[in-house]
């Protein structure tokens, strides 16, 4: 996970990984435990990133002192559901944004396959400039190759649909997934030129994902970086409305937008989206969900009384 610099909203954990499937007819991802992988308590999340600030810097730095260059290159991953079982755990960095893009063009292209069977060529691979080691440290670039990937291939994989495995349908998705987290969380927050650009295509991506969880959970996260807070807080409780409990990622989508608002001093839409779930939280997640409503009121006591006190010293 992270070494230091933040805690993240969003960081990856799965319960358990298993091979990918697809359902077809309801077009449900099951099996491989996508972006929204089980994380540990939201709550020591959120403390931990109180403590530690919520600004970070982008750890492109190396303990030398000289700028990392993360290469992607154009070489085929021979196991591509072991990869990303290891992107799943990996720390949200433009490396793993890197090793993302690597794989979503392995996927894609009908390479690796784990059984050693082609998969169906969605689109053919082309590395592109960051291949190149002299480019590799152009964030520009990077984006270019992220809105790319993230545009094209959603496309490309419906035009083929029926030819496409649903091994390779889930895990191309769910690898896009990561692609889509790892640039949100490691590649945005660096970006003065262009932010708007990448936003947008966040945006369109999500209007491609197949579940509306992953839609309205993505779109959520967009619309907080583009400061719509009150759409964002629509669509993170469109997402938890269409998540069933029985999810393995259910408490993950719940800590997500939890975790989101309450930073953001949300406390009444925190605690109306914890009123939502509650009644059909499972006995496992009980305990998690009660601990994030304590949490949610604690935490509006504590803002309440701070604001008291700086009025009464201001009087």
């Amino acid at each position: 996970m992270l070494s230091g610099e933040r805690s993240t909203i969003c960081r990856i954990q799965p319960l358990a990984v298993m091979t990918p499937h697809t359902n077809v007819r309801t077009r449900k991802r099951t099996g491989l435990n996508g972006i929204f992988g089980r994380r540990p308590s939201a709550i020591a999340g959120l403390e931990n990133r109180r403590m530690r600030g919520a600004n970070w810097p982008e750890p492109l730095i190396s303990p030398g002192g000289r700028l990392e260059r993360h290469n992607i290159t154009n070489e085929a991953i021979q196991d591509p559901v072991a990869e990303y079982r290891d992107l799943l755990t990996s720390e949200e960095s433009v490396a793993s944004l890197d090793r993302a893009l690597l794989l979503a063009r392995n996927v894609a292209s009908g390479r690796g396959t784990p059984n050693g069977k082609p998969w169906h060529a969605v689109m053919k691979d082309r590395a592109g400039p960051l291949a190149d080691r002299r480019n590799a440290g152009s964030s520009v670039l990077r984006q270019k190759e992220v809105i790319r990937i993230l545009s094209t291939m959603p496309q490309k994989l419906e035009e083929t649909r029926k030819e496409v495995p649903e091994e390779q349908y889930s895990l191309l998705f769910d690898t896009l997934l990561l692609v889509f987290h790892h640039a949100y969380f490691a590649l945005l927050p660096g970006i003065e030129n262009g932010r708007k650009t990448l936003l947008v295509a966040f945006k369109q991506f999500a209007a491609s994902l197949p579940r509306p969880q992953d839609e309205f959970q993505v779109l959520g996260l967009v619309e907080v970086e583009m400061g719509d807070l009150e759409a964002a807080v629509e669509s993170f409780r469109a997402s938890l409305a269409a998540a069933h409990s029985d999810e393995h990622d259910f408490i993950t989508r719940v800590q997500i937008v939890w975790t989101t608002l309450m930073e953001r001093r949300l406390f009444q839409d925190a605690l109306e989206c914890l009123l939502d779930v509650y009644p059909r939280t499972s006995r496992s997640d009980l305990n998690e969900v009660s601990a994030m409503l304590r949490e949610t009121y604690r935490e509006a006591l504590r803002t309440r009384k701070t604001h008291r006190s700086r009025s009464r010293k201001g009087a």
